[in-house]
């Protein structure tokens, strides 16, 4: 089963700190200016010493009385409008885990295929600006980019051979059919080019309404580069995948033809971490400079801030794990020593996929 729950819990997470810190913020507010303005009406009435002083601790006991009142209430008051807020945000959401387990029933590699395009978009949408807001309805989407492969018959959608001319043009309408399903979706209209549009090409070959350059909305042909490369990088019944470095290198080959010229350079500076790792494992004795490096399939992390891959030398392999920093360099945080069997083993699972 397919959950985005851990994305949705930080965002959610977040809100709540957020509305809890502000109402903290008013709060105390509220507390130092009466207990300023009551200690200074008591010095003003000239009262004896000994009522001044019962004056001062009942003055003291009602403060305290006030920052535990107002601090209960803002605890509870932020929790209830987060909890309201992400009310109607979660019945959106079992809708989405809903059509992508629908997918998953279908055609396992479309699950997990469209995992990995939305979480490399993601990365390559705020590296192009895309405001934060709008990035986790942009995940959401991409998700349900290949939605439309559901009205697509088994014939086609599981074929183990490459499809024929026919096939194809049948395999084509996944994305209006993925279209007319997600229009439903108010919070995702705005992003409906990302279903429709993700096969369009800049030359305006692509499909289903042969768009060209421009014409081609942004957030479709950020998706069209992300597709392009999990596509490459998975091995299809008919083909092998391709290392990483090779499908960068293809990457750059389409742009200007396939593929936005820009993007695919924005994506190559944030996802070309070869020569990150090469250096790396020259660097601690891992491997001789003469050495021929290859990397697998790369597996990026939901939390978005971890990206793990396998590195094979000759007959041996490595488990990497890198760290993204905020200004799109990555970091090499640890190596292991695995084996051919654990690489597949591992690599099979839901969240992570290659085969070796």
């Amino acid at each position: 089963m397919f959950k985005l729950s851990r994305y949705h819990q930080r965002n959610q997470k977040n809100t709540y700190t957020l509305l809890l810190i502000s109402s903290l913020a008013v709060s105390s507010l509220v507390v130092i200016f009466s207990y300023v303005e009551l200690h200074q009406m008591v010095y003003r009435a000239n009262l004896p010493e000994d009522q001044l002083q019962n004056e001062l601790l009942l003055i003291n006991l009602g403060i305290v009385l006030m920052i535990v009142t107002l601090y209960s209430l803002s605890f509870f008051i932020s929790r209830q409008i987060t909890q309201r807020f992400y009310q109607k945000d979660s019945v959106f959401l079992s809708h989405i885990i809903g059509m992508v387990n629908a997918i998953n029933a279908r055609d396992n590699y479309t699950k997990i295929h469209s995992i990995n395009v939305a979480n490399y978009a993601t990365e390559l949408a705020k590296k192009w600006g895309m405001p934060r807001h709008k990035l986790l309805r942009f995940y959401e989407a991409v998700v349900l980019h290949d939605v439309g492969k559901i009205g697509i018959g088994d014939d086609v959608l599981k074929k183990v051979d490459r499809l024929t001319a026919e096939e194809f043009e049948e395999m084509k309408k996944h994305t209006i059919i993925g279209e007319q399903i997600v229009s439903h979706i108010e919070e995702l209209k705005e992003f409906l080019p990302v279903i429709r549009h993700h096969h369009e090409r800049i030359d305006g070959k692509g499909y289903p309404d042969q768009l060209k350059g421009d014409e081609i909305h942004p957030y479709a042909r950020i998706v069209a580069v992300c597709d392009a490369f999990d596509a490459m990088t998975t091995t299809r019944p008919y083909r092998r995948y391709m290392y990483l470095e090779e499908a960068i290198a293809e990457l750059q080959n389409v742009k200007g033809s396939q593929l936005d010229p820009v993007l695919v350079d924005q994506f190559a500076e944030i996802f070309n971490i070869h020569p990150v790792i090469e250096k790396w494992l020259q660097s601690h004795g891992y491997i001789e400079e003469s050495s021929e490096l290859k990397l697998s399939h790369p597996a990026y992390s939901y939390v978005k801030e971890t990206f793990t891959c396998t590195a094979w030398v000759e007959n041996r392999f490595y488990r990497i794990t890198l760290r993204h920093q905020k200004n799109h360099q990555w970091y090499v945080e640890s190596v292991k020593n695995t084996s051919i069997t654990d690489v597949k083993k591992e690599f099979t699972s839901d969240r992570q996929y290659i085969h070796l």
